[in-house]
C-alpha cells in the first residue's frame, strides 16, 4: 500500500479544529514561492518531467533561502511532523527515523520554534523531500496524463477536450492507482506528475505510527504489484 503524507495533524481533532498559534518570523516576510534549487541544472536534464515550486519540486534547494525561526505560540507541545507556509517541518525524532529508511537522501535544514517573548520551545528542521518518482500505474489508473500531470477526466473535458480519448467515461470517480515496482524500495517520495502531495511506503508508515510520533497526517493509496 501507499500512503499520502502530511504533517501538522493534532490527534483527535477533525474538520474545524485550530490551527497551531504559529508563524514564520525569520526571515521576515518569508513565503515558499522564494525558496531556490540548490543546482537548477538538475531540473534542465531531459524527461525530467515537470518542475514546480522549488520547495516542492524533490531537488534539494538553497538553505539560505529557507525560514531559519518560527513563532509557535500555542499551548500544545510542537508536533514531530509539523507543516505551514507550503513547507514541512520535522522534529529531531523524526529526521532520526526518515534518516534510518532513507540516509542521506533528503534535506533537514534547522529551524528554531520561540515563543512571543524570544523563549526557546523546539529545535526542529526544514525537511524538504529530495526524491522524484513516476509511480502512477498506467494500466489500471483511470487518470489521464494530460501531458505532464495526472488530471481527472472530468476536469480534462472542461478545460482541453481534444486530450480526452473517445469512449471515456468522464463521470467515474479519479483512480489513482500506484505501481509498487516502479516505486521500488523508495518509502518517502514526490510524483513527477502530481503536485503538491508526498508519498510514503506501507513500512515507513508504519514505523511512524509503532513509535508514537505525533502529527502524521495521510491516508492509504490503491497499489498494485
Amino acid at each position: 500500500m501507499v500512503w499520502s503524507f502530511g504533517g501538522g495533524y493534532f490527534p483527535g481533532e477533525g474538520e474545524g479544529a485550530p490551527y497551531p498559534d504559529r508563524e514564520i518570523v525569520e526571515p521576515v516576510g518569508f513565503h515558499y514561492r522564494n525558496v531556490d534549487f540548490a543546482n537548477f541544472a538538475e531540473t534542465m536534464v531531459p524527461g525530467i518531467g515537470p518542475i514546480g515550486d522549488a520547495s516542492a519540486s524533490g531537488f534539494r534547494v538553497k538553505a539560505e533561502t529557507l525560514p531559519t525561526k518560527m513563532r509557535y505560540d500555542d499551548a500544545r507541545p510542537p508536533l514531530d511532523f509539523d507543516a505551514t507556509e507550503g513547507l514541512q517541518f520535522v522534529s529531531p525524532r523524526a529526521r532520526a527515523l526518515i534518516e534510518r529508511f532513507e540516509p542521506g537522501v533528503h534535506q533537514f535544514e534547522p529551524i528554531e520554534y520561540v515563543r512571543s517573548d524570544g523563549t526557546h520551545v523546539a529545535d526542529m528542521f526544514v525537511f524538504i523531500v529530495c526524491r522524484r518518482l513516476d509511480t502512477m500505474d498506467r494500466a489500471h489508473t483511470n487518470m489521464i496524463l494530460s501531458p505532464h500531470r495526472w488530471t481527472w477526466a472530468k476536469d480534462l473535458m472542461r478545460r482541453k477536450p481534444e486530450l480526452v480519448p473517445s469512449g471515456t467515461d468522464i463521470n467515474a470517480p479519479p483512480r489513482f492507482i500506484f505501481n509498487l515496482g516502479q516505486i521500488g524500495d523508495a518509502n518517502i517520495w514526490r510524483d513527477i506528475h502530481i503536485t503538491p502531495t508526498i508519498y510514503a511506503s506501507d513500512a515507513i508508515v508504519d514505523a511512524i505510527k509503532e513509535e508514537g510520533l505525533t502529527g502524521f497526517g495521510g491516508g492509504p493509496q490503491e497499489a498494485m504489484a
